[in-house]
């Protein structure tokens, strides 16, 4: 009962940091090995406890992705093609592997969590990007996204920056649609495959639903800095743990 304490809390926290500032990543995952869930199952049922308030965001920003419905299918999927590849070779990696691989995952995430500011900014000034570019480009953040996920947001607004949409709004507003297209196709891909712990999905499903709305009404009033600091140093700390794991 403490431990599925524990996994709730965890999921109510990451619901509610991927409302406010994303990184709730940092927050299920870990807690999941912690409580003795292998690195694969830990990443798939993490995916699952966090997929339901990813979809209710896209659902309240489609105003803002709806702009782009002239190229909307086209990214849709591609990203559904590269959240399938990156799942599936999630799933072709041995144990050893996924040992030796998720350090560097976690510490990548961080650093992306830590310096996405710099690198929206270096990207503010973009020149026209060709369509097959582009299409290049999201299916390698949505490759990723279906193999892990941990900062796939800071990158997709990155990707976005460098592709010319000046509008941040509704860049954010595709970056959660994307998102949650690129989870859902893993998360169907986990399910075929026998990955997903089930009873620790659906507490933290839980959590992280009541997380999510909860940090969408009461954003304002967290200030956003000391939220950056706490998630860097959660993964930071994450990294080195898993390093010397």
């Amino acid at each position: 009962m403490i431990a599925h304490l524990l996994l709730f809390l965890a999921a109510l926290l990451g619901g509610g940091l991927n409302a406010i500032a994303g990184g709730g990543t940092f927050l299920t995952f870990p807690s999941l090995t912690f409580a003795g869930v292998p690195l694969l199952q830990a990443n798939a049922t993490s995916t699952v406890a966090l997929w339901p308030g990813s979809v209710s965001s896209a659902i309240a920003l489609r105003h803002d992705w709806a702009t782009y419905k002239n190229r909307l299918v086209v990214w849709l999927l591609i990203s559904l093609l590269g959240g399938l590849a990156g799942a599936l070779l999630l799933l072709r990696l041995s144990p050893d592997a996924l040992g030796r691989i998720f350090p560097y995952l976690l510490l990548s995430a961080t650093l992306l969590f830590a310096f996405r500011s710099r690198l929206e900014k270096r990207a503010a000034a973009p020149k026209p990007v060709a369509g097959w570019v582009q299409g290049i480009v999201l299916f390698i953040v949505a490759v990723y996204g279906g193999f892990f996920g941990g900062g796939i947001g800071i990158l997709f607004m990155a990707a976005f920056s460098l592709l010319g949409m000046r509008d941040i709004h509704h860049a954010n507003a595709l970056k959660t649609l994307l998102v949650s297209v690129i989870n859902g196709i893993s998360i169907v891909t986990f399910i075929i495959s026998g990955v997903v712990v089930w009873p620790l999905a659906l507490i933290m499903v839980g959590g992280s639903i009541i997380g999510g709305y909860l940090g969408a009404r009461f954003a304002r009033r967290i200030p956003a800095a000391a939220l950056r600091i706490a998630v860097i140093t959660i993964g930071l700390g994450l990294t080195v743990y898993f390093f010397l794991k």
